[in-house]
């Protein structure tokens, strides 16, 4: 694909920038890598394919050792892309696992708790199929939304009675973001926007792995094992392997999620539990001020969202 070539003709300069803002985070860290939307997320590149973008994710695990990324699922992307349940075959044949992440990606705050269950239930024939005897019971809330107010405990409750456990997010990049935006600049062939598409996004995963670690440092006074989300999008399947080229620079240990979530500051006792990210959602519940300009911060998305339109 041509603009594989675009995207790797500048990792070089990228990955030397990356070292330099990594510079003084010098102790190792562990993570796990999660991959969120399979099998389908976003638009695709012209001449591209739902198998291929899942290629280039199980090519860049292979190649730095990442042993387990769960993915989680949505059963009716089956239906939206027939053909691309060929990416779940190809997952467990890579033998990363296969989680619940709600069968349309429903926003649990946005509708009744009764209708989230069923969406929550609707994967979990699929899940069976693909899984096997193997538990394949974690759960990554969509929209990181663990339900209103009013129906969060409700909702942690039944989760609970499922005996699923929730996959929290401590490391994640907007990589979301960048997707569709990557579909219509190669589309128009506009190579310079692309470049700046991969510029931002690689200062995204240095500002996210400094604002991680940050607010580690901040709340707990040592740095905790981490777990990064990210999305089975094209661009970030292009991206992956320069992304992991400068964890693994930096130290980067790859764990299970059972190992990364045995941490004790995974805590799924409070009233905020499972809502947004994990440490933004500790920084303030403890009152730490995230915009004091100690913490690293992501570029704007809605710039990067509107390129190419």
């Amino acid at each position: 694909m041509r603009f594989s070539r675009i995207l790797a003709a500048g990792a070089a300069v990228m990955m030397f920038a990356c070292g330099s803002a990594w510079a003084g985070d010098t102790a190792k860290f562990q993570v796990s890598i999660t991959v969120d939307d399979l099998t389908v997320h976003g638009g695709l590149p012209p001449g591209t394919t739902r198998q291929q973008v899942a290629d280039n994710f199980l090519n860049a695990f292979k190649a730095h050792g990442v042993t387990e990324a769960w993915g989680f699922i949505n059963g009716m992307s089956l239906t939206q892309d027939p053909g691309s349940e060929t990416v779940l075959a190809a997952w467990r044949a890579a033998g990363h696992p296969l989680g619940n992440h709600g069968f349309t990606h429903m926003n649990a705050s946005q509708n009744t708790v009764a209708a989230f269950k069923g969406d929550i239930e609707g994967n979990e024939p699929i899940l069976k199929s693909y899984m096997g005897d193997a538990d394949w019971h974690w759960l990554r809330f969509p929209f990181l939304n663990a339900g209103s107010d009013a129906s969060h405990g409700e909702i942690m409750q039944y989760v609970k009675d499922k005996g699923y456990k929730v996959a929290d997010v401590t490391i994640s990049f907007n990589d979301w973001a960048y997707t569709d935006a990557y579909a219509r600049c190669a589309a128009k062939g506009d190579t310079a926007a692309v470049a700046t598409l991969r510029e931002k996004y690689l200062s995204d995963v240095v500002a996210s792995v400094k604002r991680a670690r940050g607010l580690s440092q901040k709340i707990y006074g040592r740095e905790i094992q981490h777990v990064m989300l990210i999305h089975i999008g094209a661009f970030t399947g292009e991206m992956l392997p320069q992304v992991l080229t400068a964890f693994d620079t930096e130290g980067a240990e790859y764990v299970t999620l059972e190992q990364a979530q045995s941490d004790p500051a995974y805590d799924f006792s409070g009233p905020k539990a499972a809502q947004g990210s994990m440490l933004e959602r500790v920084a303030q519940e403890k009152g730490i001020n995230l915009y004091d300009g100690s913490i690293a911060s992501l570029n704007d998305v809605g710039p990067i969202m509107g390129m190419c339109q």
